[in-house]
């Protein structure tokens, strides 16, 4: 999929301006000034018209046809999503990735050159605005101040809403729901049950505990063995309430190690209650 993005109205101003202020220093003999910006013209505009001829392109992997509903994952530190659809869908949001391209090797290059014509005026103006008269230095600096007010105008723009905008034209109006829980542990649980029905959680053990490992802690003898019992009812298809005996393990010789699987086990019924009573 590729996307082309018009400039704003609002980029002809520092077009005029700089257009301005270089017609002020020919009429006034600042050949040194004049030199300046219209090489920076020149330069700046040329970067703009080959850089412009690119697109943004989104690919991602299609789906097989035929191919079932799929899910998938997406953590960080404080949120989780879960994505449910379609699997042409879901691999848009969690394998696809943005590129940018140029329809041709020659824009390429012509990008390229105007990089090193940016980098020649850079040079040329420190050398040649000094020696240009009081007038000519002002214009020089009107030019520059115009266009470094629009470029941070231009750069203030919202990133995220752009690429809003990008995903929405892929996925559609997706249905959202958000719930907010205490903490991961009951978080992760309330995933792994909206994830799949029960015939599908019974089957993909293996699968359950690599999320598992992938979003908690792995390693330590409490949470594996919190881990292993969820996982456990989920195969059997039983409900995840539990009582002082699946806290109270012989394996569990501490009581902070007994107090802490208490607390996640909790977590995880609590969970669990939430979401029956909320379907």
């Amino acid at each position: 999929m590729r996307f082309r993005h018009s400039p704003p109205l609002c980029a002809i101003i520092p077009i005029i301006i700089s257009l301005a202020t270089c017609t002020m220093c020919g009429l006034y003999c600042e050949w040194y000034a004049f030199s300046m910006i219209l090489l920076g013209i020149l330069a700046r505009g040329l970067a703009c018209v080959f850089i412009g001829s690119g697109e943004l392109v989104f690919e991602h992997p299609k789906s097989a046809e035929g191919s079932p509903p799929g899910d998938g994952i997406l953590g960080c530190d404080h949120e989780l999503v879960l994505l449910k659809g379609d699997e042409y869908v879901v691999n848009a949001v969690t394998r696809g990735r943005f590129s940018f391209r140029f329809q041709s090797r020659h824009a390429c290059r012509m990008v390229e050159l105007c990089s090193f014509l940016l980098i020649v005026q850079a040079i040329a103006q420190l050398i040649c605005v000094p020696q240009s008269n009081l007038f000519g230095q002002l214009m020089f600096v009107v030019s520059i101040a115009t266009s470094w007010v629009y470029n941070l105008w231009f750069l203030s723009f919202d990133k995220a809403g752009i690429r809003q905008e990008i995903f929405r034209s892929v996925l559609g109006s997706p249905k959202l729901e958000k719930f907010v829980f205490p903490n991961r542990s009951s978080a992760i649980v309330s995933l792994l049950l909206l994830s799949g029905d029960k015939q599908k959680l019974s089957v993909d053990s293996e699968k359950l505990k690599k999320i598992m490992d992938a979003l908690l802690p792995s390693g330590a003898l409490v949470w594996e063995t919190w881990k292993k019992i969820v996982i456990q009812r989920l195969q059997d298809g039983l409900p995840l309430r539990f009582e002082e005996s699946d806290w109270n393990r012989q394996g569990l010789t501490l009581e902070p190690d007994r107090l802490l699987l208490e607390t996640l086990l909790k977590d995880a019924e609590a969970a669990y209650v939430a979401l029956s009573n909320g379907q």
